[in-house]
């Protein structure tokens, strides 16, 4: 009878009256087949806030279109950016935020602004949020976004290269008779016969 009582005793806890797990963290794949629920924001701490657009490079084309929109509808409604990374298709922000209100009519604006300046740009998912703490938290968010700023900057440079490339007239002679070849008719027939 005391075994029973004893493992019964390890069994049972006491549940806590109020939720001590605060969630920081909000939108993108965290909400996928969820109800909808707050996003937590904090006035007093930064929020690290991540945007996900469908299509690629997108936004990336028009980075500086993307920055001066984000900057100029948050001066409008009082949320300090702090960094910024625009990315192919994905943009990072820290902002401090005055209180919900107008972080809500802030991120409105910015999703549909942008949707309508770039055109053909629509977001995969909510905007995922995540409430930073000052610190290490704070510098290690502010490496991360210094490292996407980094692909971003060599994505365009890697472009521009082959854009260079292609441009170069070795290169369009090249193509030029490569074109040729293909669109000769008895070429083909000659391909689609090997391959058979």
């Amino acid at each position: 009878m005391k075994r029973i009582m004893k493992h019964k005793a390890r069994e049972m806890k006491q549940l806590p009256l109020f939720d001590t797990k605060i969630k920081t963290a909000f939108g993108g794949t965290l909400n996928v087949g969820k109800r909808k629920g707050t996003r937590p924001l904090d006035s007093r701490r930064p929020v690290h806030l991540i945007f996900k657009a469908k299509s690629e490079e997108l936004l990336l084309a028009r980075r500086d279109l993307v920055r001066a929109t984000i900057e100029k509808i948050g001066a409008k409604n009082g949320v300090r950016i702090q960094s910024m990374a625009v990315n192919a298709d994905h943009i990072h922000i820290i902002i401090e935020i005055p209180n919900r209100q107008l972080y809500t009519r802030w991120i409105r604006g910015v999703t549909g602004v942008l949707t309508r300046k770039v055109p053909g740009l629509e977001w995969r998912q909510l905007p995922f949020t995540e409430i930073v703490n000052w610190g290490r938290h704070l510098s290690g968010v502010h490496s991360y976004l210094e490292e996407n700023r980094g692909e971003g900057d060599f994505i365009l440079e890697t472009h521009s290269l082959v854009n260079r490339w292609i441009r170069s007239s070795q290169v369009t002679v090249h193509f030029a008779s490569e074109m040729n070849t293909l669109t000769d008719t008895s070429y083909r027939r000659k391909c689609t016969r090997a391959a058979r």
